[in-house]
C-alpha cells in the first residue's frame, strides 16, 4: 500500500512561486520591448508610432514591479515614477495620448499590443 500525503502550504508556495515568476517575466518582456522599439534617430518620431529617443530619460524610467496578495499577484509597468534627476516624467503620459498641439505616440498600446500574445502563452492562457 502507498501512502499519499498532501502538502498545501508547500504545494501553495510552490504554485505562488511559479505565478510570480511567470509574471514578472510578462512584465519584463513589456519593459524590454517599449525600450527595444526607442530608438535614437535624427528624424522626429511618426505620429501613431513609438516615439523617438532625444535624451534616453523616458526610456530610462521604464520600469515594473510586483504586488503579490494573498489572493493575486499584480504586475505594473511603465514609468512608475513622475521625476528622473529633477526632471518631471509626466511628458510619458502626454506621449501615450497626445495633445491639441503633438499627436499621440502611443508607447504603452504599442507595446501591449505586441507583447499581448507572448503573455497569454507565458501565462497558461493558451
Amino acid at each position: 500500500m502507498k501512502k499519499v500525503t498532501w502538502a498545501p502550504r508547500s504545494f501553495i508556495a510552490s504554485v505562488q512561486g511559479n505565478a510570480q515568476d511567470r509574471m514578472r517575466d510578462c512584465v519584463a518582456l513589456a519593459v524590454q520591448t517599449a525600450k527595444d522599439n526607442m530608438l535614437h534617430m535624427d528624424v522626429p518620431s511618426p505620429p501613431g508610432g513609438y516615439p523617438r529617443v532625444d535624451y534616453g530619460t523616458l526610456r530610462d524610467n521604464i520600469t515594473f514591479e510586483l504586488i503579490v496578495g494573498a489572493t493575486q499577484i499584480v504586475g505594473r509597468w511603465g514609468v512608475l515614477k513622475r521625476e528622473a534627476e529633477g526632471k518631471s516624467l509626466d511628458y510619458a503620459y502626454w506621449l501615450e495620448v497626445g495633445t491639441e498641439h503633438m499627436k499621440q505616440r502611443p508607447w504603452l498600446s504599442l507595446t501591449m499590443d505586441q507583447v499581448w500574445g507572448d503573455w497569454k502563452r507565458m501565462l497558461g492562457a493558451i
